[in-house]
């Protein structure tokens, strides 16, 4: 598993569960996440320094339902029959993992905090 697959995947050892996402200093979705949840901070009157690794803590958590129990997740609205989306709580909101289920695999495609607005996987 490559460095970037293992910021928002399971742990190793977890179960076959695969994602992609670029480090936070290649600018890819975790950084994309990390600058979102930072923003919402620095609007907020008590700013948390370390909310956006309990974010990613709390995805990565939320992300071992997948490796035993992937079809416990909604189906998403994609018309492929594969896509699936996990909710993530945290705080009073939550992320959302776009993720597909291949085989015996389990794919994590996209993340986003469900109130991020005009999100693009």
């Amino acid at each position: 598993m490559t460095r970037s697959a293992e910021l928002l995947s399971a742990p190793p050892g977890d179960g076959p569960v695969h994602g992609h996402a670029a480090a936070r200093s290649g600018g890819g979705p975790a950084a994309r996440l990390e600058g979102f949840v930072i923003e919402r901070e620095l609007a907020s009157d008590s700013l948390d320094w370390t909310l956006p690794q309990r974010a990613l803590d709390a995805i990565r958590e939320g992300m071992r339902l997948l490796s035993w129990s992937p079809y416990s997740c909604r189906r998403a609205e994609l018309g492929n029959g594969h896509s699936r989306e996990l909710i993530v709580p945290f705080g009073g909101t939550g992320y959302i993992v776009l993720f597909e289920i291949i085989g015996d695999n389990v794919i994590a495609g996209a993340v986003r905090h469900q109130r991020e607005e005009d999100y693009r996987p």
